[in-house]
Formats: structure tokens, C-alpha cells, sequence
């Protein structure tokens, strides 16, 4: 008798049952966290895919970026850009690599909950987000480029030298503003090492005199078009760089104080 081949079935993790529904379910489940318990930023409630088309990322950019949760750093990874994360807080940094291992070991439904837990997270804020990651090839995309992600705690408006490098495009959140405003001359900083034609995207209004000092433009089209895929109160507004400025860095004061953080 013959015997018969057995077709081996493999199995995508990101499938039955529901990667979303796993993912809803392990944060539903998880013992809440403490005060001061795990890292302060687990996750964002800011708008993924309004920062992907903001920035527009692709294989070719360098992009400095600030860390916090590290879903928006994943995000711009998934489409094979160069991203250096930053972030001043060492525990950020230490679930960066936590969060990028899981990636690397295909455990998605982890990588998308650890240490998201009520009440400083519930499925609900995040579903956005869990949206984002879980349509079909995301995750396997970002996973592929994961080793395109570099991590630095430092403080994004004061870097090392190894951070003082040419960068295509900046992502700031609102790092700007939410440990107290940050000065023009600090903003300064980040806007000379972008390329002219470079992309700065930042939630609210950085300073008055961008354009004239820093070379920053906003770019009002982009800035319009992102509005439309829903902002949750962040704001956006996305910046380009001119290929020459004229004046040097002021102390001009912002016009926004509102402390958040994308996560």
C-alpha cells in the first residue's frame, strides 16, 4: 500500500483566530499596572497612518525620530526606511529592544500588548493602532526591516555626535513641548541636520520665524490632506525644508504649551 503524502499546513500568525482578537483579548486579560510600573509611554493614541502619509517614508530616507512607545519608529520601518529612534528615557530604549525581539520571534500578538494593561491602556484607545498593525503583510513588512531600526537614548534636540549625521526627514510628536517648551534654538538644532527638501512632522505649532531661520516651510497641502484621516486632537503639521536660510536661531516663544505625548 502506498502511503499517502500529508500536506503540512503552516501556520501565519497573523490568522485564525484574528491577530486584532488575540491582541484585544491579551490586553483584556492582563493584570493592571501599577503607577510608575513598566515604561511611561506603552502606547500611542496618535494617528498612524496620518504619520506614515505625512512623512512618506521609503527605503531611501534617513529619518530621526523620537521613540516614546515605538509604534510610530515600526511604522516608518515598514516601508525599508533608515529610522534612529531616540529617547532620553533608558526604560523607553530597554522596551524598544524588548518590543523589537518579539518582532524578530514573530510573536505579534506579544509585540502589540506587552505591558499594555488597564487603566493606563485599554484595547479601546488603542484600536487604532491594533487596526494599523494587523492589516494583512503589516507586520511581516516591519519584521523584514526591523534591523533598520536603530535605538539611542538621547535627547533628540541635543544629540551625540554619532546622531550628527544628515537626516531626509524628522519626526517629533510633540517632543517639542512636552517636557516644557522647547526653545527655538533647540528646534534649531534638529532642522540643520535635514537635507534641503526633507520632511519635519510635528503635532501642533513649533515657532514663529521657522521659515526665515531654520528653512522650515509648512507644507500646507500635506498638512490638509492628513487632517482628513482624523488627527484625535494631535494637530499635525507637517514642514519642509528650503534649500537656504536666512537668519539665525531666536528664543521666539511657541504657540503651543500643551503637554502630550504621542507614546
Amino acid at each position: 500500500m502506498t502511503p499517502q503524502a500529508t500536506a503540512i499546513a503552516i501556520v501565519d500568525p497573523c490568522t485564525l483566530p484574528s491577530l486584532k482578537e488575540r491582541v484585544i483579548a491579551r490586553i483584556e486579560r492582563q493584570k493592571p499596572l501599577l503607577s510608575g510600573e513598566g515604561p511611561t509611554f506603552c502606547g500611542t493614541n496618535e494617528n498612524i497612518e496620518q504619520i506614515v502619509a505625512g512623512l512618506r517614508p521609503t527605503p531611501d530616507d534617513r529619518i530621526l525620530a523620537i521613540w516614546g512607545s515605538g509604534d510610530q519608529a515600526f511604522a516608518l520601518a515598514e516601508y525599508g526606511a533608515r529610522v534612529y529612534a531616540v529617547d532620553n528615557d533608558p526604560e523607553q530604549i530597554a522596551y524598544a529592544r524588548q518590543r523589537a525581539t518579539l518582532l524578530r520571534q514573530r510573536r505579534y500578538d506579544v509585540f502589540l500588548s506587552i505591558n499594555r494593561a488597564p487603566p493606563i491602556i485599554d484595547a479601546s484607545a488603542m484600536e487604532g493602532t491594533i487596526d494599523y498593525f494587523t492589516r494583512k503583510g503589516c507586520l511581516t513588512a516591519v519584521r523584514s526591516h526591523v534591523d533598520r531600526v536603530s535605538l539611542h537614548t538621547a535627547d533628540i534636540f541635543n544629540l551625540p555626535e554619532e546622531l550628527k549625521i544628515e537626516y531626509t526627514k524628522a519626526y517629533l510628536s510633540n517632543a517639542h513641548y512636552y517636557w516644557g517648551s522647547s526653545t527655538h534654538h533647540e528646534l534649531h538644532g534638529v532642522a540643520e541636520r535635514i537635507v534641503p527638501g526633507g520632511i519635519v512632522y510635528a503635532c501642533g505649532i513649533l515657532h514663529d520665524r521657522l521659515e526665515d531661520c531654520c528653512g522650515l516651510q509648512e507644507d500646507r497641502e500635506t498638512t490638509r490632506q492628513i487632517e482628513r484621516l482624523g488627527d484625535f486632537g494631535w494637530k499635525p503639521t507637517v514642514y519642509v525644508k528650503r534649500s537656504t536660510t536666512t537668519a539665525t536661531p531666536s528664543s521666539a516663544t511657541p504657540k503651543s504649551t500643551t503637554s502630550r505625548h504621542g507614546g
